[in-house]
């Protein structure tokens, strides 16, 4: 690695405290660096603090992996040859929402009724893994009768529409409805439920579900609140005592769950006409199995509604990637071992490359990069650019003593020894 020109590399940090005597040195000694533990060191290998960088003008970074395996160090990084020192922390992702019709947000919009007419969502895909295999458009459709409601249109879109994408293997967003009314809430007090995701049916306990929610009311399912506007409607098309069952128009789209029936909101057909409805596309966080068979994305659609009249449609949260998730890490990492010479990992038999990347892991960044010189008596050689990134596991501002607030940690001895008109490390 060291000896390599115009290249990147990453190392990657855990969330351990600074290894009292800390030494990169001895993989004997008991101040040895714990696994995952990331430290600055001079070119003997001697691990440097804020007052002992001062006197160097080359230094390593090293990266522990514990005793069993070797450390993995950084090219010579020269303080005369850098360009650029930055932190950034970590940042989740944000998946898309939209809404159509009724801004549950907002608290705005509605469909338009239209009878006799040809309604048409069309979702345009841009960034998903359907793309090129199952198609970048789905739809939604609905006509409407000759006496139309609001309701009955935004049921026959959103329903539709959640068919044309069920089968997709890795959907793009849930599809849901949304109404402005006030709901009531059960009075089935003795009853349980069990609601699965994915299923449209809905089993009860100690319950009488023909009485409670007849075939053709609404129920928000979850809450004993009757206004909590935000949470999904389903329309119930049918009831059974004998089995104890409620069916919904449309697969339940959240978590699992049992609960009492009087956690069950409900509200009659002509309360929830009377009001102003709407569907919310939300976007699903993407499926990441591994580095070597995944790559990372965030859904992305836009979203366009045709022969609906005056219906609006909100693009209310933009996708962002954000920054430091485990895919995007995992994904870094595998793809820069190729920099250490692993450059051919899909040989048969297979070989496992290294994986510091953890699953659970919220990465912290610091980036460096520089310009490597060499130089002799007869010539001088042309500067090759390098970047380093550390990426650094911890919970935000519970930055760990090998990272922030010792006399070692990584951000206090760069900011020690890096002008301050470079750069600075920001992550705590």
């Amino acid at each position: 690695m060291s000896t390599q020109n115009s290249i990147m590399n990453l190392l990657i940090g855990k969330d351990v405290a600074r290894t009292a005597s800390a030494t990169a040195l001895d993989i004997l000694a008991a101040g040895y660096l714990a696994d995952g533990e990331i430290a600055v060191v001079d070119l003997s290998g001697t691990v440097l603090d804020t007052t002992t960088v001062q006197s160097v003008n080359q230094i390593r970074i090293v990266q522990s992996q514990g005793t069993t395996l070797p450390s993995i160090q950084s090219p010579v990084i020269e303080l005369a040859g850098i360009k650029s020192y930055k932190s950034k922390v970590y940042a989740a992702p944000t998946q898309q929402v939209d809404y159509i019709g009724y801004n549950a947000i907002t608290l705005a919009g509605d469909i338009d009724v239209i009878s006799s007419n040809g309604y048409e969502i069309m979702i345009h895909d841009l960034n998903s893994a359907a793309y090129g295999s199952t198609g970048v458009d789905k739809f939604g459709f609905y006509v409407s009768d000759a006496s139309a409601t609001k309701a009955e249109i935004n049921d026959g879109l959103a329903v539709n529409l959640y068919q044309n994408i069920a089968r997709v293997v890795r959907k793009p967003f849930l599809v849901e409805r949304l109404s402005a009314a006030t709901f009531t809430q059960s009075t089935a007090a003795t009853g349980t439920a069990t609601y699965t995701k994915d299923s449209a049916i809905v089993t009860t306990s100690g319950a009488t579900p023909a009485t409670d929610f007849p075939v053709g009311t609404y129920v928000r399912i979850g809450t004993t609140a009757t206004s909590t506007l935000t949470l999904p409607v389903y329309k119930v098309i049918a009831v059974s005592n004998s089995a104890q069952t409620i069916t919904l128009d449309q697969p339940f789209q959240g978590t699992s769950s049992s609960g009492a029936t009087t956690a069950f909101a409900f509200a009659t057909a002509a309360t929830v006409v009377a009001s102003a409805v709407g569907i919310r596309l939300t976007g699903i966080p993407a499926v990441f199995v591994s580095p070597q068979s995944t790559e990372p994305y965030i859904n992305r659609w836009i979203t366009v509604v045709r022969n609906a009249g005056v219906t609006p449609v909100v693009a209310q949260v933009g996708a962002l990637e954000g920054s430091g998730s485990y895919k995007d890490v995992a994904s870094l990492e595998y793809f820069l071992l190729g920099n250490e010479g692993a450059i051919s990992r899909n040989d048969i038999p297979y070989v496992s490359p290294r994986a510091n990347a953890l699953a659970a892991g919220t990465y912290h960044f610091i980036t460096l990069e520089w310009d490597s010189v060499k130089s002799g008596h007869i010539f001088n050689q042309q500067a090759a650019s390098k970047q380093l990134f550390l990426a650094l596991n911890f919970v935000a501002a519970s930055a760990p003593t090998s990272i922030v607030g010792a006399a070692s940690a990584v951000q206090d001895v760069l900011n020690a020894w890096i002008s301050s008109a470079i750069g600075s490390g920001t992550l705590a």
